[in-house]
């Protein structure tokens, strides 16, 4: 409109496609055969149909070949093949170091110094300029990730599908070639000291309640190393030795998405064949030891970047292989939580328990979160909230009547349904992402053996019923909690002893006066 002239706003209908046909252009013809055939199921004309059509929708099956050295290497074609994710997971973590104060036989916080050290300079082909591994990858328009926990590392290398040999050169020199010096050492460490200091409260208590659940077993080792000083002592001997330990044919998976198998393959054998990557030896023992739940209390004073302290409750529920599974993980969604300040938009869970019974009557309480940490064969559901110090105990009480509220009550079928679809719709965006799928396939062969469909896993998740949350909710709180407290002032948190006869005594009320 001119200015000072009023907009009309016109909510009829465009008038285009009458305009077309009304007119003699020597394109109407064309343009109204293409509007009358096209169909937006077919490709469009002109175009070739791609690997992932209408002709083809059913999700691809993952293909996977066995090495001679045992190497897992799987495959999984992508509609987009121009570009290429490769996974490289190494089924062992700080769950399999000694950490002991023993300097000659510690190994504790070796994995998190490998994981510090990844992508670094490599020794591979006598390469000792110095130059990083990340370097080379940017080079070639890739980008370079990796991950670690208690019971497995992981590698990611993300490259545009044409440079795919070279990426998948520089994921094994970045895992088997690393240069382990004690310069590099030494930077690690350095890096492992300021990631302590600057780490979210949130990583904290989580690693803090495992080491409360299951004491003098391997998943209550720590997975990040406080003492820098000890972490210092190690040496590149000692290193190579854990690594020599954990790497490993049999021990591996190499997974790639957007990758004909046969190309994979074919790479696979030039960078991790027997050369590169042995067969398993000897002398190392079967499997890691079973881990036993045992409930506890771990205490951590330490300032935080938070001016709060985080409390943490939880029990054993089961792992990956648990029939439990994915029970615990619709639970986890249903109770759902955050923080008291949420800024954006919808899709925070407002709606979920720990917002509306926990954040929305307290208001005291800063943070209330749900948490599932589920292990090959075991796991902790639990609740991870924090507060001003001399609010602790109460904060106790509060996290503790969520769960009790979820062994009395069997939870109304629309929280249900809504925990479901949550869980679905996260899990559905989230494999959008070919590396997602790519990490996906190989965490599920190095547990399983195979992959579950995502039609498979969502069918799982919908056949979770009110009464199998109320059933796991009652048998868990049967063990003794696991506790974790971490901040400033935890002078109010009272003794494990206490915090022990006070949940049982309540566990059993609520137990004995309501039906299984």
């Amino acid at each position: 409109p001119e200015p000072g002239e009023v907009p009309i706003l016109s909510t009829s209908r465009s008038t285009v496609p009458k305009q077309i046909e009304k007119s003699k252009g020597p394109w109407k013809d064309e343009f109204l055969g293409i509007k009358n055939k096209f169909n937006i199921a077919k490709a469009f004309p002109g175009f070739e149909e791609t690997q992932m059509s209408a002709k083809n929708t059913a999700a691809p099956v993952p293909d996977m070949t066995r090495l001679d050295n045992g190497l897992k290497v799987v495959s999984i074609a992508t509609p987009d093949m121009t570009m290429s994710s490769f996974a490289f997971l190494v089924d062992a973590g700080s769950a399999d170091e000694v950490q002991s104060t023993d300097d000659t036989i510690n190994t504790g916080g070796i994995t998190s110094l490998i994981d510090c050290m990844a992508f670094g300079p490599s020794t591979a082909d006598g390469d000792d300029n110095g130059e990083t591994v990340s370097h080379k990858l940017y080079r070639i328009g890739a980008v370079d990730q990796v991950t670690s926990n208690r019971e497995n590392i992981c590698y990611f290398v993300d490259v545009i599908q044409d440079n795919a040999d070279r990426g998948l050169q520089l994921l094994a020199e970045a895992a088997l070639h690393p240069a382990t010096t004690q310069e590099n050492i030494s930077l690690a460490v350095e890096d492992l000291g300021f990631r302590s200091n600057y780490m979210m409260a949130d990583i904290l208590s989580r690693d803090a309640i495992a080491i409360a659940a299951y004491k003098d077993s391997p998943l209550g080792n720590y997975h990040f190393p406080t003492n820098m000083a000890q972490m210092s002592l190690h040496t590149p001997e000692n290193i190579e030795k854990f690594r020599k330990s954990i790497l490993y044919g049999d021990n591996c998976v190499l997974a790639a998405a957007g990758m004909r198998h046969d190309d994979l393959v074919n790479m696979a054998k030039k960078y991790f064949g027997d050369n590169s990557l042995p067969k398993k030896p000897n002398n190392v023992s079967p499997a890691r030891r079973a881990s036993q739940y045992t409930g506890g209390l771990y205490v951590s004073q330490r300032e935080l970047q938070e001016p709060f302290v985080k409390l943490a409750l939880g029990y054993e529920v089961g792992g990956y292989k648990s029939d439990n599974l994915y029970t615990m993980c619709v639970l986890e969604k249903l109770l759902g939580g955050g923080s008291s300040f949420s800024a954006g938009g919808p899709g925070k869970g407002m709606y979920t328990r720990l917002y509306l019974d926990v954040l929305n009557h307290h208001h005291w309480v800063e943070s209330a979160q749900s948490f599932v940490a589920p292990h090959q064969e075991n796991g902790i559901l639990g609740i991870d909230a924090s507060c001003k110090g001399e609010n602790i105990q109460y904060l106790y009480q509060v996290i503790l009547q969520e769960f009790l509220r979820l062994a009395s009550d069997e939870v109304k079928p629309i929280e249900l349904t809504r925990a479901k679809n949550m869980l679905k719709s996260q899990l559905m965006m989230q494999l959008e992402s070919r590396i997602v799928v790519c990490e996906d396939i190989a965490r599920q062969y190095a547990t399983y053996g195979k992959r579950d469909l995502p039609e498979k896993t969502c069918e799982k998740i919908e056949s979770v019923t009110a009464a199998d949350i109320k059933k796991m909710v009652r048998t868990m709180l049967r063990q003794p909690p696991a506790i974790a407290c971490i901040g400033e002032d935890v002078s109010q948190l009272p003794t494990y002893e206490q915090l022990k006869e006070f949940t049982m005594k309540k566990t059993a009320e609520v137990l004995s006066n309501s039906p299984e």
